[in-house]
């Protein structure tokens, strides 16, 4: 197998003879993460890994478009590995996009200075709307499938025991945790977890598949 040459600088613009060279971070990501196999990534194992999961020709073009920059941006993390937190956050947006499009920009009223005033749903407040609507189903996301693939196989090897946990709490998590992620980034707050953005990213594409999916419009 060919060595892979690396960059040698982290978290600054990158000089010139190394802009097409893989972050040196990756050096230490392993296969483990996506195929369960011993030894470093390649970036055809990121783009396949990103293969997996395209939008739907249902989704409309300018959610589409958001979502598939995203898909870009962890593509781009092979050379730079700080795309990672810009993929997820476009990740967000992308889903935001799609949960008013496809409920019609749904809003509330608050009282606000002893005023009433209308004001959008929150995101968290549009996943609980999609999820009573039925509109998305968590046992059938691809998600849901690879966090109990992955719960299996770190209790299996690590030794430890393996609990099993049902769609309906795995996506009850996800409706109180994903807010919260979305605002910690968007406040500028650091993360460099590569493999918790990754799958933050694959989530966002699979709910707005899921939003968009022809039974859905039919």
């Amino acid at each position: 197998m060919k060595i892979m040459t690396y960059g040698t600088t982290c978290g600054v613009l990158k000089p010139l003879d190394q802009a097409t060279l893989p972050d040196p971070r990756f050096e230490h990501e392993h296969l483990q993460v996506i195929k369960h196999e011993p030894g470093p990534y390649q970036l055809a194992d990121l783009h396949e890994r990103l293969s997996t999961w395209p939008p739907t020709p249902f989704v409309p073009e300018k959610v589409r478009v958001q979502i598939e920059t995203a898909r870009n941006l962890m593509l781009y993390t092979w050379f730079v590995f700080e795309f990672q937190t810009v993929a997820e956050m476009q990740a967000y947006a992308a889903l935001e996009l799609a949960l008013r499009e496809r409920l019609g920009s749904p809003t509330r009223q608050v009282l606000k200075k002893k005023k009433i005033k209308v004001v959008p749903l929150m995101l968290s407040e549009l996943l609980s709307k999609a999820l009573s609507e039925g509109l998305i189903v968590p046992e059938r996301l691809p998600s849901f499938d690879w966090v109990k693939h992955k719960r299996e196989w770190f209790a299996k090897f690590y030794g430890h025991p393996h609990e099993s946990i049902t769609a309906t709490d795995w996506f009850n998590f996800v409706k109180s945790h994903l807010p919260d992620s979305r605002n910690h980034l968007a406040h500028g707050n650091p993360k460099l977890w590569w493999t918790e953005s990754f799958s933050q990213v694959e989530l966002c594409g699979d709910i707005i598949n899921a939003l968009f999916s022809d039974s859905k419009l039919s």
